[in-house]
């Protein structure tokens, strides 16, 4: 990816391709459907991205980026570590999980690195990232282990799935109430 980030067409980029990978999955979508649902022609694709692999990469950590930058909005006023416990899993459940774009995206690219070694390591580095928000500073959730930061990435991650899988937005709703309340019982043990 070259480092030209500054005019609107690379941001109109990456949104398409979020949208287009939404809608077909990646071994449907192409350069060219990309370049139309943003309105840029297939040259300023290539002006941004050396080829569709390094597109899909960067449209994956645009994707989290963006989730991210609106969850840390979400917590700004939050005052204490249950409220935003419950801020989180509310933003989360509302916003990201539950049949999102971008949540359909990210699981594409992930059976993708199943067998794509360079897809496998920016996978792997936008999980990294994720745990690393989880147990940021700023986000001040009450999570410090890093074996539990992956347990909740990993819940997030199920019960999204379950919800694509078919599972009724009612049991996803229950299931996410389990996990804040799981989450809220670790932090007051935790913390005693």
């Amino acid at each position: 990816m070259k480092e030209r980030k500054t005019s609107g067409v690379y941001e109109k980029i990456l949104e398409a391709t979020i949208r287009c990978l939404a809608e077909t999955g990646s071994n449907a979508v192409s350069l060219r459907d990309i370049a139309k649902l943003a309105n840029v022609a297939l040259s300023q694709i290539h002006y941004y991205f050396e080829n569709k692999e390094s597109l899909l990469i960067e449209a994956a950590s645009y994707a989290i980026r963006k989730g991210v930058e609106g969850l840390r909005e979400e917590l700004s006023n939050a005052t204490s570590v249950d409220e935003r416990i419950k801020k989180a899993s509310h933003y989360l459940r509302s916003n990201h999980v539950l049949g999102s774009d971008w949540q359909k995206v990210y699981f594409d690219l992930l059976v993708i690195s199943i067998w794509n070694p360079n897809m496998a390591k920016a996978m792997k580095q936008r999980q990294e990232e994720l745990v690393q928000v989880i147990l940021a500073e700023d986000m001040q959730i009450g999570i410090q282990d890093t074996g539990m930061a992956r347990l909740v990435l990993a819940a997030l991650d199920g019960l999204a799935l379950q919800f694509f899988q078919g599972a009724r937005r009612e049991e996803i709703a229950a299931a996410y109430d389990q996990l804040e309340k799981a989450l809220l019982t670790f932090v007051s043990i935790r913390n005693r």
